[in-house]
């Protein structure tokens, strides 16, 4: 499949937008999403560059530097509203569904530590993984207040 042609950012308005974001940036929304390319954020959103504070990763998976970012945009640039997006037919998770029914042997640590992530969910939505035990974690705590 080819790739889908868009407008580049060297153009017209997008070169002052991003010569001003040079200085400085204040997001109005945190995005935590998959880092599916098939789900791209700003488009989703309608917004333009600066605009969100985005946070992807597959699976949408969530571990303590992606949390440390949301941090990080309330605490620096004062943003209030965070938004966890999903979508369907997540690779990762169906990748996770498939490791939990047939474990790999070579598989990369750093691949591993997503599947390890992911059961929990996975394991509540997809009934052929009854055994899955889920155990939530502590209670998340509220962003501090500026």
């Amino acid at each position: 499949m080819p790739p889908v042609q868009t407008t580049g950012l060297e153009t017209g308005e997008a070169l002052v937008v991003r010569a001003t974001l040079a200085e400085g940036q204040a997001p109005h929304a945190v995005v935590l999403g998959c880092s599916d390319s098939r789900v791209p954020v700003e488009i989703v959103f309608d917004q333009g560059l600066g605009d969100l504070f985005v946070i992807r990763v597959a699976g949408n998976i969530v571990a303590p530097s992606l949390v440390g970012s949301v941090e990080y945009a309330a605490e620096f640039f004062g943003t209030r509203l965070v938004v966890v997006l999903g979508h369907s037919r997540c690779g990762a998770v169906n990748a996770t569904i498939d490791e939990l029914q047939r474990p790999s042997e070579n598989q990369s640590r750093n691949l591993r530590s997503i599947v390890d992530r992911l059961p929990p969910p996975a394991g509540r939505v997809h009934p052929c993984l009854p055994d899955v035990n889920f155990s939530p974690g502590p209670p998340s705590q509220p962003l501090p207040r500026r």
